[in-house]
């Protein structure tokens, strides 16, 4: 008999997969690549979305939380030698 130990995600992980929208397209986008497609093409009609609600206001406030997280992975990136896991 082997004894297995059940991980528990980490905090931002389960924070982030709480959310109502977001949560559900994230854990159904690690399933297949034709699911993560259709993850992405959601994200972007969300940004197009805020754009039609807010005007220039919701298309540039996406893009100023997308420059640090960009460069967040960039660096991440070169940290870890092109692996990222």
């Amino acid at each position: 008999m082997t004894d297995t130990i059940a991980v528990r995600p980490s905090l931002f992980k389960r924070l982030l997969l709480s959310l109502p929208f977001v949560g559900h397209m994230i854990k159904d986008a690690g399933k297949s690549e034709e699911a993560l497609i259709f993850a992405v093409l959601n994200l972007i009609m969300f940004w197009v979305a805020a754009g039609f609600i807010w005007g220039l206001n919701g298309v540039i406030a996406v893009a100023l939380v997308l420059a640090p997280v960009t460069l967040f992975t960039i660096a991440a990136m070169m940290l870890s030698g092109g692996k990222i896991s």
